[in-house]
């Protein structure tokens, strides 16, 4: 299964972005740069910039993304396994100030349970590291486009694909994580600037190519 990769990133973030490229074996030309203050507009230009490249599934990892070691061929082998009408989040993410929900958490632990590589919800939860099938994307740029200004990217995706009953997975254990830096968009509790992290992230320095995507789904009740 083939992947294109590209990253949208703000100019406040060089030296990660360079970090990032670094571990991804990639160039500048994999990179969208923020040109308008707006997250819809470096969205949307990253996934034409990814999806120009003809791949089978179209990446776009946000500027303060971690990955594991063998990311990308690791991302590859999973997204091989997936079925038909479904996007993938390369994460599970929680709250750094409250956690996860209770029925999240009692849905993980059966994850556990039962081995399950994947857990999945009806709709998109999150925008740190977002595959979608290459062919769908010019349908869904178009449509995403007629949001109102200031709906989140993360949002119009995910409606796209939960209006057309596609399912969303999140792989087990997560293949990324959030650097521990303040968030440039300010939500909620100011308090809580370092956004998200990563439940049960493989690791830096721990390669994905070992893990089995083979085996029982579990809904994450999200």
């Amino acid at each position: 299964m083939t992947v294109a990769v590209q990253v949208m990133a703000d100019r406040r973030r060089a030296g990660l972005v360079t970090r990032l490229l670094d571990r991804l074996g990639l160039d500048d030309r994999h990179v969208t740069w923020d040109r308008r203050g707006q997250v819809w507009d470096t969205r949307r230009r990253a996934t034409e910039a990814a999806a120009e490249r003809g791949r089978d599934w179209t990446l776009v990892l946000q500027d303060d993304v971690l990955v594991c070691r063998d990311f990308l061929p690791t991302v590859s082998r999973a997204l091989a396994t997936v079925p038909s009408e479904s996007v993938v989040h390369l994460a599970v993410l929680r709250s750094r100030s409250s956690g996860l929900s209770e029925e999240t958490r009692h849905a993980l632990a059966r994850a556990d349970t039962e081995g399950a590589p994947w857990v999945w919800s009806r709709v998109l939860l999150w925008g740190l590291a977002v595959a979608v099938p290459t062919i769908t994307v010019p349908e869904m740029l178009i449509w995403c486009a007629r949001w109102m200004a200031g709906t989140g990217d993360d949002v119009r995706i995910g409606q796209f694909y939960a209006r057309r009953r596609w399912s969303t997975l999140y792989p087990r254990p997560s293949l990324v994580d959030h650097a521990p830096v303040p968030s440039l968009i300010q939500r909620g509790d100011p308090a809580n600037t370092a956004g998200r992290v990563a439940y049960r992230f493989v690791g830096e320095d721990t390669s994905g190519l070992g893990l089995r995507w083979t085996g029982p789904t579990v809904d994450l009740r999200c």
